[in-house]
């Protein structure tokens, strides 16, 4: 999950959780999730995703209408001059449909979730699309979504080692 706005990335961290979690119990296949921040991600971790093995699928988050949308000057210098006079929104949605697009050019499966803007009723919706995901993703993987033994087991063998400290 690449999130383009930096009031979605701890939601990109929630997915990531609520994934493995709940699919991460086939020893035989099955998602890995990670989640990235655009634009902050794509540059350290873009050329994995285009030229490395393709295994991976991306779900975009996009912001409609940024919060705040300041608009540069123009005093950049010549080799950025291309940045001047543009609004942070718009340089934010050029990068992600760079990114998009390229992932696409290269044959790497990626979807878009536009989102109209970041608010309590927005997030709600997400958060419901996708625990419905992570649910139907379950019966499709042929594992129980709802239980967590993996992560049971290692709070069992921490509460242990903490009695035993004095």
């Amino acid at each position: 999950m690449m999130p383009y706005s930096n009031c979605l990335f701890r939601f990109g961290d929630w997915y990531r959780q609520l994934l493995a979690e709940s699919i991460g119990k086939n020893i035989s296949t099955g998602p890995t999730p990670i989640t990235a921040l655009g634009t902050t991600d794509q540059h350290s971790q873009l050329q994995l995703y285009n030229e490395g093995i393709n295994n991976k699928w991306f779900i975009f988050l996009h912001v409609i209408k940024h919060m705040d949308d300041p608009k540069s000057g123009s005093y950049l210098p010549k080799e950025l001059n291309f940045l001047n006079n543009k609004k942070l929104g718009d340089v934010i949605d050029a990068a992600y449909i760079g990114t998009s697009e390229a992932l696409a050019k290269n044959k790497r499966p990626n979807i878009t979730l536009h989102i109209p803007k970041v608010n309590a009723e927005v997030l709600g919706e997400l958060f419901m699309l996708f625990e419905f995901q992570v649910a139907l993703l379950g019966l499709l993987y042929k594992v129980d979504a709802f239980n967590q033994p993996g992560v049971e087991q290692s709070k069992i063998i921490t509460k242990k080692i903490l009695s035993k400290i004095i």
